[in-house]
């Protein structure tokens, strides 16, 4: 069975009233119902017009013997110049890949990734023209500053050489993740295409393996480390999420087991916010289909005394009582919900 071509889908978006309803509520599902190819499908989602007119003069073109020769002169003179995109796959392996991080997989010349489970790269060989991991570049006793500049040294080398790249992440490529913004970064300033695309990160699944809402008392976020080091203000009647609990005080790679003086300095630090009954969650979330997350209540006078591993997240709640200010409260035209807890 032959792809659609992209002149068929725009004829039908004009003529067939279903394609266009289907396209303005879902553009991605309109064009994969379709069926067409993953290349056409990035040419449309990219609503850049000059690219969808030459992707429709081309086929037009290829299809006329009229202008075979003519068209084989024009792709002849194109220059092939390189470009990332930066994409996640999320926290469940495969599961929770958008539509949209899938055809820059399948479209690029080469995929590099730094996978965290034995099921992506499978998966990853599967659909993509080349894979190549960058996991080994993570040798034992190995700074995460240097780690981190091969990286995007490997990257930015892969792109100049006229390479369509694709780095596969986990979770959300931009979330906790220093290599995908600088590579982006460098590569824009030597006038090279490179972007990201959204995927699903930790936070995410946290939000709803926990059952929380941090949209009415606010959410608040620091990486174990920072958060100790530099005191961080926080604002206790919000929820507060602390990010690699489980390898604070632990810059190496590997990381080892938890540091118990430093934990202990965590909680100090956590106590003089909250109470020491205050109970906070140790949160990992689910990598593989069919295991669970982990879900472990701890007070935080027993926050040093709770089996970490280097995915741990501490979730805090927020305190139970707030006060608003009555000044500000007596100048809003209408009372707001003040019954959240």
């Amino acid at each position: 069975m032959t792809d659609s071509t992209l002149t068929e889908f725009y004829i039908s978006l004009l003529e067939n009233a279903t394609t266009a309803a289907e396209f303005d509520s879902d553009p991605i599902g309109a064009c994969l119902n379709f069926g067409l190819s993953a290349e056409n499908v990035d040419t449309v989602l990219s609503s850049d017009e000059q690219r969808i007119r030459k992707a429709l003069t081309a086929e037009w073109v290829a299809s006329s013997a009229n202008f075979r020769v003519k068209a084989a002169r024009a792709s002849n003179c194109d220059e092939k110049r390189g470009s990332l995109t930066v994409v996640g796959t999320g926290i469940r392996a495969m599961r929770h890949v958008t539509p949209e991080a899938r055809i820059a997989i399948e479209l690029a010349d080469k995929v590099l990734h730094l996978a965290s489970d034995p099921l992506t790269p499978v998966w990853l060989e599967r659909i993509s023209k080349s894979v190549d991991s960058l996991n080994s570049i993570y040798t034992p006793g190995k700074k995460r500053e240097r780690i981190y500049r091969e990286i995007v040294d490997r990257l930015v080398a892969e792109v100049r050489s006229g390479s369509r790249i694709c780095l596969v992440m986990y979770g959300h490529p931009g979330f906790y993740m220093f290599v995908g913004h600088h590579a982006i970064r460098e590569l824009r300033l030597q006038g090279f295409e490179a972007s990201m695309l959204p995927g699903i990160s930790a936070e995410d699944c946290l939000i709803a393996d926990l059952g929380v809402d941090p949209g009415p008392y606010g959410c608040q976020g620091f990486e174990a480390d920072d958060f100790l080091l530099y005191r961080r203000r926080f604002d206790s009647g919000s929820a507060l999420i602390l990010w690699q609990i489980g390898i604070v005080g632990r810059p190496e790679i590997p990381p080892r087991q938890p540091d118990l003086e430093v934990m202990a300095m965590v909680k100090g630090r956590l106590l003089e916010e909250y109470p020491a009954s205050h109970r906070g969650i140790i949160y990992e979330a689910a990598s593989i289909p069919g295991c669970q997350f982990r879900r472990s209540e701890v007070s935080i006078s027993e926050l040093h005394r709770v089996d970490l591993t280097p995915i741990s997240t501490l979730y805090i709640p927020p305190l139970p009582s707030r006060n608003p200010d009555p000044e500000i409260l007596s100048k809003l035209p209408a009372p707001p919900r003040l019954d959240r807890h």
